[in-house]
């Protein structure tokens, strides 16, 4: 299915400031950049941003501990060196496959 994202503003990290444009895509993929108002609507959802809605690319954890959510508010308010070594490193050393499993899928639950 394609959506036409309509007379928005859009932006990206090689971008100086957003500019004013339409966008079309198809599936997961961009398939066309061009002046507001310029494509076509026919066939494709259309999303009007009225000069007033900011596209942004994705923004993406690639470095997260995910199956440390189990261990969520162990030891709060320690300084991060006693912290590791007397509350989380002590129980890592327990952790199962099964239960960075679990808490990997509880992350990504809340993530979704």
């Amino acid at each position: 299915m394609a959506i036409l994202f309509r007379n928005v503003y859009l932006l990206d990290g090689t971008m100086e400031r957003a500019v004013r444009a339409d966008l079309l895509v198809e599936g997961e993929r961009i398939k066309k950049i061009a002046a507001p108002g310029s494509l076509s609507g026919e066939k494709c959802e259309v999303i009007d941003g009225k000069g007033e809605t900011l596209l942004l690319p994705g923004f993406f954890n690639a470095h997260c501990h995910a199956a440390m959510t189990l261990l969520r508010g162990l030891g709060e308010e320690r300084p991060l060196v006693e912290w590791l070594e007397q509350k989380i490193w002590p129980l890592e050393e327990h952790l199962t496959d099964e239960v960075v499993y679990a808490g990997a899928v509880q992350a990504m639950c809340e993530m979704a």
